[in-house]
């Protein structure tokens, strides 16, 4: 055993960290060690040791920190149509002809014209049937349409 396990107990690299906050955050955001080591020098987790570069963490110091929305992300409301369906972005857009833009900014919050988002609604709900679950509005998504 190490002096520094001694000391702290089990330590984690930013990676593992990473690893960590990617399952709490229940794949909404992905955490790289970039990152975490970012969350460092912004003051939002503390390592516990730094060797050589490296970051070391406590597990608890990780499952401590809060998980935010990435920055322009749809939030959990937006995001419930297209997440109850299981298919990405990608599949989404190819599905209704649209660009996969068209359909981050439609979750985004952000204005899509109406013949775009009637293309998106119509290809989201033709999922959620195949699926057996109950179809959405725009409003219920919360799409901002050009008019």
């Amino acid at each position: 055993m190490s002096i520094i396990s001694e000391q702290y107990g089990r330590l984690i690299t930013s990676r593992e960290a990473a690893d960590i906050l990617t399952r709490r955050a229940g794949g909404v955001r992905t955490y790289t060690y970039t990152g975490v080591n970012r969350m460092v020098s912004q003051g939002r987790l503390t390592p516990v040791e730094k060797i050589g570069g490296a970051n070391f963490f406590r597990p608890e110091d990780v499952e401590r920190v809060p998980i935010t929305p990435k920055r322009g992300q749809p939030s959990t409301r937006t995001r419930k149509g297209i997440g109850d369906t299981g298919i990405g972005r990608t599949e989404l857009a190819r599905r209704a002809g649209v660009a996969e833009t068209t359909v981050w900014n439609a979750f985004a919050g952000r204005p899509i014209t109406a013949p775009k988002a009637e293309a998106l609604l119509h290809a989201l709900n033709a999922l959620r049937a195949e699926r057996g679950l109950s179809p959405l509005s725009r409003e219920q998504l919360g799409w901002q349409v050009k008019t």
